[in-house]
């Protein structure tokens, strides 16, 4: 059964995100026990890729208060989920977490896998925050209970989002080599203190270095504004694909890294270049289109025709696709939009409910299609068909709010001419001045 639920996880993950890539899986060791420590951005979406792109489905470790509901008690209870009780809870914490992990040494010492997000919560904020101590507590206690799992590994994992709440967008997961706890036994058993300290340190460090790390707080808008608009400039500097996600990542660091060797550098300066870059984004804002699509605004006028030909080749697919998945789409968006209150839950608990609904819709679906074609062949072409035109209207979708952008600033550039004027040039010197402060090497 869980084999069958990995697999259609994976299927709906493939099809939620655009591109899925995984580096360093040449890292996870077979026939040891294992705890993978991914940093934690964007809730039971995390878990659910941890599942698809591990051999084994890992067991996790994750806060109590979403077991509430008899429906995500028995999906995350399915899916190898165990919860950790926090004060909020109204409970006997201690003993309640006890018993949690006593079934995670358990786990462990029978050679099994085990997920604990060592920052303890989760944040779309791309940095890295302190780590808690349970897992250490968890890891230690597994190998001094039983000596024979000493060979017990900690794997962090960098999961990096692209863009943590939109349709088709892109994941890059990163696993790190391998820690050995038992490296740090004898120190634990001198000083638990240093050596919590020790592995804490060790584990933070890999996980910046795996992931997309902005440790400016105070900047992080204008961080972010950066990397949305100077990315595909910069990465055609260094003879980078934007579309391949191992150089974008590359990209990413490189260019947070020059503006922290800016910002230390000439503070002043960065300073107020970052004053006129928010200034700009707020100028966009105000003339309700995103900046961003201003890097394609100037494409030729062969390509703009191209794209429009494309936007109406694909107009039938599009409304053939969205009718027929109405249904599927539309549950899961009003039920996660009733149950859920965070919005660091909603798409995958929207995934997770769409499991069910697109299943079942199409059952329903080619049982009425059956009654007007009673033939097995028309059915199956009936549900494959809407399935691949019900992906491509979503990426359809995504087209149209692209060209509706283009066309926002090509109705500002006809009718204020001076206002586009001004944002053209503002452009052009916020990238101009990026080129001449962050280095390429």
């Amino acid at each position: 059964g869980l084999v069958l639920l990995k697999g259609w996880i994976q299927l709906a993950l493939l099809v939620y995100f655009r591109r899925i890539k995984v580096v360093g899986r040449e890292n996870i060791p077979k026939g040891k026990p294992i705890i993978f420590a991914p940093n934690h951005q964007y809730a039971f979406m995390d878990a659910l890729l941890l599942v698809m792109v591990t051999r084994k489905i890992p067991y996790f470790l994750v806060r109590a208060d979403i077991f509430k509901k008899s429906f995500f008690n028995f999906v995350l209870r399915t899916l190898k989920m165990m919860p950790v009780y926090r004060q909020r809870d109204s409970v006997d914490v201690i003993s309640k977490n006890e018993e949690t992990f006593s079934k995670c040494v358990d786990i462990l010492n029978n050679g099994k896998h085990l997920t604990i997000f060592p920052e303890g919560n989760h944040s779309k904020i791309r940095k890295i925050r302190p780590i808690r101590k349970g897992l250490l507590r968890i890891g230690f206690r597994t190998i001094n209970e039983n000596p024979e799992s000493n060979n017990l590994v900690i794997i962090p994992v960098g999961i990096n989002y692209d863009d943590h709440s939109r349709f088709q967008s892109d994941i890059l997961i990163k696993f790190g080599e391998p820690i050995t706890l038992e490296d740090y036994n004898k120190r634990y058993k001198k000083n638990q203190a240093k050596a919590f300290s020790d592995v804490s340190a060790a584990i933070y460090e890999d996980l910046v270095d795996l992931t997309v790390n902005i440790q400016h707080t105070e900047s992080y808008k204008f961080y972010e504004s950066v990397l949305k608009l100077y990315t595909p400039h910069f990465m055609r500097r260094i003879k980078l694909k934007y579309r391949n996600l191992l150089e974008r990542f590359v990209a990413y660091k490189k260019i947070i890294a020059g503006l922290d060797e800016w910002n230390e550098s000439d503070p002043k300066a960065f300073k107020a270049f970052e004053t006129k870059n928010n200034k700009f984004f707020r100028q966009q804002i105000r003339s309700e289109f995103d900046p961003v699509c201003l890097g394609n605004f100037f494409d030729s006028r062969l390509q703009r025709f191209f794209n429009y030909l494309l936007l109406i080749i694909f107009w039938p697919i599009y409304m053939y696709g969205l009718l027929n998945n109405l249904l599927a789409i539309v549950l899961p968006y009003l039920i996660g939009k009733a149950a859920v209150k965070d919005d660091h839950f909603l798409s995958s608990v929207k995934l997770a409910i769409g499991l069910l609904s697109f299943p079942v819709s199409y059952i329903i679906q080619a049982l009425i299609f059956y009654q007007f074609f009673p033939n097995g062949w028309y059915v199956l072409l009936y549900i494959v068909s809407i399935i691949i035109t019900g992906v491509l209207a979503k990426i359809y979708q995504n087209w149209i709010h692209k060209f509706w952008e283009m066309f926002k600033i090509r109705l500002l550039m006809m009718n204020r001419k001076r206002a586009f004027v001004q944002i053209k040039r503002s452009y052009k010197d916020l990238i101009n001045t990026l080129n001449e402060n962050i280095k390429v090497d």
